[in-house]
């Protein structure tokens, strides 16, 4: 007796179709599983034979051989356990094929014949649509993830014994139909909270006392999705500024929540009863993590913290303190947005488009051009600390911000110490050529401006990109750059000068204009004019 049960599972973002064969014949008991499985599928003979006993079916006491087709393929996982049941028992006919002909099967099975949620189902219901296949079965806590996926006919199972009674009579279980996302252009909340903006008190940017420069750095970031380094004493407010990022960031758009929940989903990292990725991630990484669990790998080939980062910011925080290994090697996937992990039999490719913010000292010590704190860090050591950051990886910073120490006295408990009047006279000495005034690295006084008014320019201005070209400033390419970042004639002049004075790459120049496209967007300006040019020369300086 012979049967055939379709099902899949997934390797990086592709997903792969099996067919699970099985044949029962004569002989001694005996359960085999071939077709180049891991530990885990072996295991699941176990799992099958206590979960068909447990759900009222019988198991049948002979010579039975389950074959994973292609068997030239390396599969791993507990994906197939609910394919193998159903294979046996359509085997030794205890359950009519007419119900597994054209339809796939996938879950874990326990050994009580419950069926447990797994991982990468959104994939596998792309499978199934792009295959046109009929009808998807999986665990009924992965339904509402597969619903995602529209014009596919989905049968959630909560346990063998239903399964069973489903495919001998038909019309037990609940059947529905994948609804797809909305059309609409809807946005979801931002991680930090509940409104649009997912801003909270906590990480809101009129925390920050002075550090208007830097402030200012992170709209433009924000708005253009460039990459941003800070380098400052400690204390001055790096790590605060970096996670006041995500406050300003706009929220999800469908087609990137899909994208990340894809990610999420195979790696494992939906979080309880979350069926679609709704929030930008802020993944901080720490300066221990090895170099496959930020680029991805291993014997999995899981997605690493770059592509849990897509969409949304990668912090590294202590820059100098990470493997100089670690470092190079996000040099292709800050330029490309995306990484290819390659091995001997498999060549997988994530997503990486996410804003890269980075924080360090200047020196060892971290004090160096401090004017309160002396550096006693040798010219040396100075010298082999910066050499860490090599100059490549640099030129893919598009923003640097050189900080100081903000003074006591100008802090928000500082200013309170004077009274209000003091309080007032600080906040109305603000001035300068950006949405925060301030003078470029003077720390001073504190804004006004909150992380939901910022918020309210950052998403103008990516609007503004979205309508004109389809992505960020960020992502254009030479003629993209060509055709939308136009410049007068002054502008190419005080580029050109600053480019020879400076010995900017030709990729530094791109990412000034490019800065200054988003700069200009920031005001609602069509053109990019000669003060936007100079602002975003400001940050390339610093280099």
């Amino acid at each position: 007796m012979h049967s055939k049960v379709l099902s899949a599972y997934t390797i990086g973002l592709d997903t792969q179709g099996v067919e699970v064969e099985t044949d029962i014949s004569a002989g001694l008991p005996c359960f085999s599983i071939v077709g180049l499985g891991d530990a885990s599928i072996l295991e699941s003979r176990e799992r099958v034979r206590s979960a068909i006993k447990n759900s009222a079916a019988e198991f049948p006491m002979t010579r039975k051989t389950v074959n994973l087709a292609p068997a030239c393929v390396k599969k791993q996982g507990s994906i197939f356990d609910l394919a193998i049941a159903v294979g046996i028992l359509s085997a030794s006919k205890q359950v009519s094929s007419h119900y597994t002909n054209d339809s796939i099967f996938i879950g874990e099975l326990a050994l009580d014949g419950s069926v447990r949620k797994i991982d990468g189902v959104i994939l596998i219901a792309e499978f199934v649509k792009k295959k046109k296949i009929k009808t998807l079965y999986l665990p009924e806590a992965n339904a509402k993830e597969a619903s995602y996926i529209s014009e596919i006919n989905i049968v959630p199972v909560k346990n063998l014994r239903e399964l069973i009674e489903h495919l001998r009579h038909g019309n037990v279980l609940a059947e529905f139909r994948g609804t797809g996302v909305e059309k609409r252009d809807h946005r979801f909340a931002g991680r930090s909270g509940g409104d649009e903006r997912g801003a909270d008190s906590t990480n809101d940017l009129r925390n920050i006392s002075g550090q208007e420069y830097a402030k200012r750095a992170i709209q433009i970031s924000a708005a253009g999705g460039h990459n941003l380094l800070m380098i400052g004493p400690p204390g001055c407010g790096k790590t605060m500024l970096a996670n006041a990022v995500q406050t300003i960031l706009p929220g999800l758009e469908m087609n990137e929540a899909l994208e990340l929940t894809k990610i999420y989903s195979v790696a494992g990292m939906m979080r309880p009863g979350e069926a679609l990725v709704e929030t930008r991630p802020f993944r901080e990484v720490h300066h221990t993590a090895s170099s496959i669990a930020v680029l991805g790998g291993g014997n999995n080939l899981m997605p690493g913290e770059i592509s849990l980062a897509h969409r949304g910011v990668l912090f590294f925080d202590e820059l100098t303190l990470f493997p100089i290994n670690v470092l190079e090697s996000l040099r292709q996937p800050l330029e490309s947005g995306h990484i290819t992990i390659a091995r001997a039999r498999y060549r997988i490719m994530y997503p990486a488009n996410f804003i890269f913010v980075g924080a360090m000292n200047p020196c060892p010590c971290g004090f160096f051009g401090d004017k309160s704190r002396p550096c006693i860090c040798t010219e040396n050591q100075i010298k082999l600390y910066r050499n860490k950051i090599s100059g490549p990886l640099l030129d893919r910073i598009d923003l640097i911000v050189n900080m100081r120490r903000v003074p006591f006295s100008k802090t928000e408990i500082g200013a309170g110490l004077g009274g209000a009047e003091s309080g007032a006279a600080a906040n109305s000495t603000s001035s300068g050529g950006n949405a925060f005034g301030g003078a470029a690295g003077s720390g001073a006084e504190s804004s006004a401006a909150t992380s939901s008014e910022i918020f309210e320019s950052v998403k103008m201005a990516r609007e503004s990109q979205k309508l004109r070209q389809k992505n960020l400033n960020r992502d254009l390419d030479l003629p993209g750059i060509r055709k939308f970042c136009g410049l007068s004639f002054d502008c190419r002049n005080f580029l050109r000068n600053a480019a020879e004075r400076l010995n900017l790459s030709m990729r530094g120049s791109h990412k000034i204009i490019k800065i200054s496209r988003t700069i200009a967007d920031l005001e609602n300006s069509k053109e990019i004019k000669l003060y936007h040019v100079t602002e975003a020369m400001q940050y390339r300086g610093n280099v």
